[in-house]
């Protein structure tokens, strides 16, 4: 497993790099965690983890800034109730 820190939204946080992910997430309780609310577009969709059979339900998705070697990229992440991290960069990213 790949695990980098680097700041999102300008908050130090461990990314998961997973190549085998379709999506990008972030943890919601990291997400609460942060001192301004990021505007979140409340739809709920479920996805299937690598198994192929376990649902995993998101709340909605938020626009991240990334920052990777002083650039600042923007991703929109799907918001999960349960991540082994703060992030999982996926294959959208």
């Amino acid at each position: 497993l790949i695990f980098l820190s680097t700041l999102v939204n300008n908050h130090k946080m461990q990314i998961l790099i997973d190549t085998g992910a379709t999506n990008t997430f972030i943890n919601y309780k990291t997400l609460t965690c942060m001192s301004e609310r990021l505007p979140l577009n409340r739809h709920s969709s479920s996805f299937v983890l690598a198994d192929g059979i376990a649902p995993f339900h998101v709340l909605g998705t938020v626009k991240l800034q990334i920052l990777f070697s002083h650039q600042i990229t923007h991703i929109s992440a799907h918001v999960a109730k349960n991540l082994c991290t703060d992030v999982i960069l996926g294959m959208d990213y």
